[in-house]
Formats: structure tokens, C-alpha cells, sequence
């Protein structure tokens, strides 16, 4: 069988998602490049090459130093090696800050890639070992974060990279599946909506996989929920909770909040929007901690056959 035609530097480019020249800094800087190539002609990747490559790619992804998983790639050990030491980082990629974990580096680096796949991997990887909270804070926020500095110090440009990790981050909090905890069954659903003209939804996915996560059912109505709606939805099931995002001023209108019957339900007012509303709240949620705190009791518990609670 005829092996695949070399491909040129241009093509494995936008194979992998980077820049010609990045390619030609990792060839002189580790030495991972082709392996054929004759000094003074121009170079071609064979799928060897290529796939070497793509190793690299995955093991910085993964957090591991680039001088680390190149000697690794092309010692033949796709072993991960130790994680890169922190740094403020720059140039082409997205700088995570000392705050964020090897994890939220490699994030950032395969989000800079369009990985999609890299990125959903890493992701999974994340939410599943370190739970929905940790994960949340140590490798997803800041990652987030670095885009939108990256997006305000280049004047607009890494967009795309904003829509694909944000979508990314939805896909993998939907996918994920946490033990069943005992005792779940017996609580109200908190009901998950944001504002009307509200569409930012991503802290409402965050908010309800970190529920799901301690045994607190959910009911998510999603992004921009017109008040009648949210309404009806509040008579129908009964929540115990009922969480009304908002991320800015704009849609953050009280008229919005749904009224429940004092004692058996409580409506809470949650994002950065709601601080500065025309009218003010009296108390808005402004962090994951402070929502899941404020949902996790529920004041008025159903009732079994025995009669118990």
C-alpha cells in the first residue's frame, strides 16, 4: 500500500491549528521537525512527522513544558511528562496567570489551537477528577479569563477561540454524569433561568452540574426566559429554589423575580448584573460557592408515604 504524499510546512499548519512559523521555531528549538529534511529545500512532513507532531501538541495540551514533551515524543515515550512550572506566558498563547493550574495551561494552549477534541478530553478529565467546583476555579475560570484579557489586548481578535472553549465548556458539563447520592430523590428541583434578554447561560451550566454533583435535582430552563414564563414554570413545579441569572445591569430587573409563598420556596437574584439594577435587591449571588450554599437547603421538605420527611 502506497504511503501518503509529504505535506508541506503550510498544510501541517492548519492541520494542527498553529502558525508556519511556530512550526519552524519547534524545529529549531526542540528538534521536532522533519526528519528528512535537507537544509536549503523546502520541507515535507511525512505522516511520521505528522504524527510526532500531533503527540507534542497533546502533551503540552496536557500541561507538560514543551522542552519536556518534545524529549519525550522523540525518545518514543508519550509518557506525560512532570507539568511546566508556572508562568505569566504570552505571545501566541494565553496567559493563565500563577493562579491557574497545568491544566488551565494546556486548556488555554489547545483552546489557541481550535483542538476541539483536545479540548473536550481535557476538560472531561478535569470535571471528573477534581469535581465540578475545583475544576471550575483551578482550570476552567481562569483559562476563560485569558481569553477575554487576550481578546481586550488584541482589540477583538481570539473570538473564535472564546466561542469554541465556551462551547467546549457547556458540551462538557452536559455530558457529565456524577454518582447518584442517596437521598436526592426526596428533594425539591432548584429551578435554573436566566433574565429575560439574558443570554449569557455558561454560569448557569456551571451552577447546575456542581448541583447534579451534590444530589440536588435541577430543572434548567436555559438563557433569556420571559418573566411569565419563568412564572408558570414556578407554579408548575414548586422548586425549592429558583435561581434568576443575570450578567448585566441591562437585564436586571426585579418585576422580573417570581414571587413564591413565604416558607416553601425562595427566589435569588444571581450575577454581577443584578449589582448594578436600577432598582436594587436586596441580596444578589455573585460566586459558585455562595449559589450552591444558598441552594443547598431546602425549606420545605417533601413528605413520603410514611409520613416522614
Amino acid at each position: 500500500m502506497q504511503s501518503p504524499p509529504p505535506l508541506t510546512i503550510g498544510a501541517v499548519a492548519r492541520q494542527l491549528g498553529v502558525a508556519v512559523e511556530t512550526l519552524r521555531s519547534w524545529e529549531l528549538r526542540y528538534g521536532i521537525g522533519p526528519r528528512e529534511h535537507v537544509p536549503g529545500t523546502r520541507r515535507r512532513y511525512t505522516p511520521a512527522d505528522v504524527d510526532r507532531l500531533e503527540r507534542f501538541c497533546r502533551l503540552v495540551g496536557s500541561g507538560a513544558a514543551a522542552p519536556e514533551a518534545a524529549r519525550a515524543v522523540l525518545a518514543g515515550n508519550d509518557r506525560r511528562p512532570d507539568p511546566a512550572p508556572a508562568r505569566a506566558g504570552g505571545g501566541r498563547t494565553l496567559p493563565v496567570g500563577r493562579s491557574g493550574s497545568a491544566a488551565a495551561r494546556g486548556l488555554a494552549r489547545s483552546a489557541v489551537r481550535l483542538d476541539t477534541a483536545q479540548v473536550l478530553d481535557l476538560l472531561e478529565e478535569a470535571i471528573a477528577g477534581d469535581g465540578v467546583v475545583a475544576a471550575w476555579e483551578r482550570t476552567i475560570a481562569p483559562a476563560l479569563l485569558a481569553v477575554g484579557r487576550k481578546w481586550s489586548e488584541t482589540s477583538g481578535r481570539y473570538v473564535e477561540v472564546e466561542h469554541m472553549l465556551s462551547w467546549c465548556v457547556t458540551t462538557a458539563l452536559h455530558r457529565y454524569r456524577p454518582a447518584p447520592v442517596e437521598g436526592s430523590a426526596r428533594r425539591r428541583a432548584v429551578l435554573l433561568a436566566g433574565a429575560p434578554g439574558e443570554w449569557h447561560h455558561l454560569p448557569l451550566d456551571v451552577l447546575a452540574a456542581a448541583l447534579g454533583e451534590s444530589g440536588v435535582p435541577v430543572c434548567m430552563l436555559g438563557p433569556a426566559v420571559p418573566a411569565d414564563a419563568l412564572r408558570a414554570a414556578v407554579q408548575r413545579i414548586a422548586p425549592s429554589h429558583t435561581v434568576v441569572w443575570s450578567q448585566i445591569p441591562a437585564t436586571a430587573d426585579p418585576a422580573s423575580l417570581p414571587s413564591a409563598p413565604r416558607g416553601r420556596s425562595v427566589t435569588l437574584a444571581a450575577g454581577p448584573g443584578w449589582l448594578g439594577a436600577r432598582v436594587p435587591v436586596p441580596f444578589a449571588l455573585t460566586s459558585l460557592a455562595d449559589a450552591l450554599e444558598a441552594c443547598s437547603h431546602d425549606p420545605r421538605p417533601i413528605r413520603i408515604a410514611d409520613g416522614s420527611e
